[in-house]
């Protein structure tokens, strides 16, 4: 709004109010990555853009962008000249990344349970009872909230080539498809809370060689499930 030379009154303009296509896209990115983790589009499965458009009621672009994106995280998979497809779990990756996990993390959790602070325990303390009183169900913030405990947990080891490594192993493309696969099951994320409140009182309770002995049992524990998983869905034909 302005006044002009002869004391008109110059309202401006009102641009039309405009939906960002960043925050399309961020939808988009979130919707298939729900029906992706919920086994709505279980792995193998084509991602036809203009289905996909047609269903969602939004043009191709926004589409392609957000698919593109699931495809730096490691979610999808383009086969040249077929197209864009779902990537699976496979039990190397499973053996792997748990293998890692269970070498290395229970020994800096137990360092980071020998040298956590009051600070620190009341941190780990918060985030396990927000998990017992309300889970995340959407299963990208679960994976970033399971992360973060146990990030907590080994923080306070204070050595950073260590940390670095458990980073780099948690944010393998492979992690969070295969923790997608975990989660669908309600009955097993329960377990998971269960067994995190077992590890987080003997953190509290300063026992390193206990945290270290829980932690690797947790570990495998989460692993056999998941090669269990996966032997059963095989044999059914189902990926």
């Amino acid at each position: 709004m302005g006044i002009g030379a002869h004391g008109e009154v110059r309202v401006a303009a009102i641009k039309p109010v405009r939906r960002e296509p960043s925050r399309l896209v961020d939808e988009i990115h979130a919707r298939l990555l729900e029906m992706i983790s919920l086994g709505q589009l279980p792995p193998g499965t084509k991602l036809h853009q203009n289905r996909l458009a047609q269903e969602m009621g939004v043009s191709r672009t926004p589409i392609r962008e957000a698919l593109l994106r699931l495809e730096r995280e490691g979610i999808v998979t383009t086969q040249p000249g077929r197209g864009m497809f779902v990537k699976g779990v496979q039990r190397a990756e499973i053996r792997e990344l748990y293998e890692a996990r269970g070498t290395v993390e229970p020994i800096v959790a137990r360092m980071g349970c020998e040298r956590a602070t009051a600070r620190d325990l009341a941190g780990i303390e918060a985030l396990q009872r927000r998990h017992e009183h309300r889970y995340p169900t959407d299963v990208a913030q679960a994976f970033r909230s399971n992360l973060e405990l146990h990030t907590l947990l080994v923080r306070p080891c204070g050595n950073q080539p260590l940390l670095r490594f458990l980073e780099s192993t948690w944010h393998q493309d492979a992690a969070f498809r295969i923790f997608a696969f975990y989660a669908r099951d309600r009955e097993m994320t329960t377990g998971m809370v269960q067994e995190h409140r077992q590890i987080v009182d003997t953190f509290k309770a300063a026992d390193g060689a206990a945290v270290e002995k829980l932690l690797r049992r947790h570990i495998r524990a989460a692993y056999e499930v998941l090669a269990n998983q996966l032997d059963d869905m095989q044999q059914e034909g189902v990926i």
